[in-house]
């Protein structure tokens, strides 16, 4: 779908699959405040209604649950469903719309471990409003900044992103280590107040949220290649996918055109 906040227009994509797992575990979801109408996404499934009054903003995300622990698909669906329903009743206040984001997430998180005890999941968002763009996520799911002078990432919290960042390892590397299926905080046990917040600014042409299915086997400069001058996220997750992928697929894919 297409939506306009501040100067820009923007396009934005998402698409998943279980890959060559038996069950999917992720998931996607997008929640876009545009010309007084609310479009929602949860997996697929859209939600629509209105909104007057409110400022042209969005909130998208790719929650990836956890294969080690009881339900991994319930963690990823109630965390995806709880901060999409908060974006379309509560929302961001324009104050300070990092602090309510994370007092969603935190929430979020509290009646995860209540109503799936056990069970955890990965969060990357993306939020904007009023023309400013963050990045928040917890655990090992990305968020990709592309440009034409490069491409960014988030840091993931993980022993392998450390040992990567001391220099120890490639980032080649982090994909084969012993412990690259570890990380140090998810969504599910209490651990939302360690949410990474990060400023993406508007120097960008493209943002891609995924889960570990798409970066493991993608390296960052593959994200040009692949969506070229035309890509999309079912690009995306095709690409690592046709590269081996053994785990859940998943992608968002933002696109940014300037008005004229």
């Amino acid at each position: 779908m297409r939506f306009g906040i501040s100067r820009n227009t923007y396009a934005i994509s998402g698409a998943t699959v279980k890959g060559r797992r038996n069950e999917n575990q992720d998931l996607f979801a997008w929640s876009v405040v545009s010309g007084g109408r609310i479009d929602s996404c949860i997996g697929g499934e859209m939600l629509r209604s209105s909104a007057e009054g409110r400022p042209d903003m969005m909130l998208a995300l790719v929650c990836d649950g956890l294969g080690g622990m009881r339900d991994g698909a319930a963690a990823s669906r109630a965390v995806a469903e709880d901060l999409v329903r908060w974006f379309m009743t509560e929302g961001p206040s324009e104050d300070d719309p990092n602090c309510s984001l994370e007092t969603a997430i935190i929430a979020s998180d509290t009646w995860l471990g209540i109503r799936h005890s056990g069970s955890g999941t990965t969060l990357s968002a993306v939020m904007s409003i009023g023309g400013s763009w963050v990045s928040a996520h917890l655990g090992d799911s990305r968020c990709y900044r592309v440009s034409g002078r490069g491409v960014w990432r988030t840091r993931d919290q993980s022993p392998v992103e450390d040992l990567f960042r001391a220099g120890m390892i490639t980032e080649d590397e982090m994909n084969t280590h012993p412990q690259s299926n570890v990380m140090d905080f998810c969504m599910g046990l209490g651990e939302a107040r360690r949410t990474v917040f990060d400023d993406l600014g508007d120097d960008w042409d493209r943002l891609v949220l995924c889960s570990d299915g798409v970066f493991g086997y993608m390296g960052a400069e593959d994200f040009r290649t692949v969506l070229g001058a035309s890509g999309s996220a079912e690009d995306i997750v095709d690409a690592a996918y046709e590269r081996g992928s053994t785990d859940n697929i998943t992608a968002v894919l933002i696109e940014k055109s300037r008005r004229a």
